[in-house]
């Protein structure tokens, strides 16, 4: 997810009071819910307009990293939340189907590990590696193993080759083949193929001209992991890609890709300006091919469920930090989520939401 770091003097008083606004209203972020609060805190905002800045804010909103001991829950224990959700595979999983696991945005170089400014100030004392470190743990001991577990972008938190070496050794060296998606954070193609160029699935002369773009098959289905920092009107990529899908017309397919396509927050979205660039554009073409199911994506730090026509979008927060969880500031924050996605014969039959530490449950089909 893209941040903004500071907010120049001359920035109107609207778009301040927006920026606030935006904090404030993101679910489970208002002060109305954080159950105590510092003592020298006080129990709302108090702003002048016509001062505020972006430190200001994160100054006055530092009550979210206070030391009270009710935003401080890690996630449950391990051993019982990969009992429950093995539970729950068992349970739905059906004879012939299999499974992936889709989670997304470790932003390896954040909040503890980083010298965070303005905004990212908010998130200063989260702890990217730890959370994702557990993640993974988590899903290596899932049974049946997923057919494969997808990352979907801002592997690092500023693309910085270092963090994204950090990544890549904290991946399994065995078990379920991983997939990578680059997103905005991973902001240079040449320092991302430096690192991740030699993955079995990259073709480095199509990601010279088209970017991080790739194909594979699984499950009865295709899948296509798309850039989303190269996509542009009549570009290589999105010539790529509807080359691509009329090629496997007629077979059920699944896009990967960092940013999502469609509104999922417009308070957020409106301050921020998250979306895909070329939204329209790529959906064109996602439109005129009927085996496109569903469009998974991370970049926006939430959750979300969207139907655009029969296309379903889905997006998975962060490993890093969940902008739904008031919390998201403490370190050992909960709020960490993967999708799991059940597949036969190549169509999508459920999507599970798995929070670790807590439940599963299925989000798609809904009733």
């Amino acid at each position: 997810m893209q941040k903004r770091h500071g907010m120049p003097a001359a920035q109107s008083t609207a778009q301040a009071v927006a920026w606030c606004v935006a904090l404030l209203c993101l679910p489970g972020c208002g002060a109305e819910r954080v159950q105590v609060l510092p003592p020298s805190t006080p129990d709302r905002l108090v702003l002048d307009p016509v001062r505020l800045t972006a430190d200001d804010l994160v100054q006055r909103l530092s009550f979210f990293s206070g030391p009270s001991s009710a935003l401080h829950s890690d996630p449950g224990p391990e051993e019982e939340s990969i009992a429950e959700a093995n539970s729950y595979l068992a349970a739905h999983l059906t004879s012939g189907s299999g499974y992936f696991v889709q989670i997304s945005d470790p932003h390896i170089g954040g909040g503890v590990d980083g010298s965070p400014k303005g905004f990212d100030a908010l998130f200063s004392r989260a702890t990217p590696v730890p959370r994702f470190q557990r993640v993974l743990r988590e899903i290596a001991r899932l049974s049946p193993l997923p057919e494969f577990i997808v990352i979907t972008g801002d592997l690092s938190d500023t693309g910085a080759r270092q963090e994204l070496m950090q990544c890549r050794d904290r991946l399994p060296s065995s078990g379920p083949p991983i997939y990578l998606v680059r997103g905005n954070h991973d902001a240079d193609l040449n320092t991302f193929m430096h690192v991740f160029g030699e993955l079995p699935y990259i073709d480095a002369d199509r990601a010279a001209e088209a970017g991080f773009c790739y194909t594979f098959d699984a499950l009865g289905a295709h899948f296509v992991v798309l850039d989303s920092e190269t996509i542009s009107p009549n570009g290589a990529e999105v010539e790529w890609l509807d080359e691509d899908l009329a090629a496997h017309a007629g077979q059920p397919c699944v896009v990967f890709g960092h940013r999502h396509l469609v509104p999922v927050d417009p308070i957020i979205e409106a301050y921020l300006g998250l979306a895909q660039p070329y939204a329209d554009d790529l959906l064109g073409v996602l439109g005129r091919h009927a085996g496109v199911g569903w469009f998974f994506a991370g970049h926006i730090h939430l959750n979300s469920l969207k139907a655009l026509g029969e296309l379903r979008l889905a997006t998975i927060t962060s490993t890093f930090y969940d902008l739904s969880d008031g919390r998201c500031v403490a370190p050992g924050y909960a709020g960490l989520f993967a999708h799991l996605v059940c597949l036969r014969d190549g169509q999508v039959q459920w999507v599970a939401l798995k929070e670790f530490g807590e439940h599963t449950r299925t989000i798609w089909p809904t009733g």
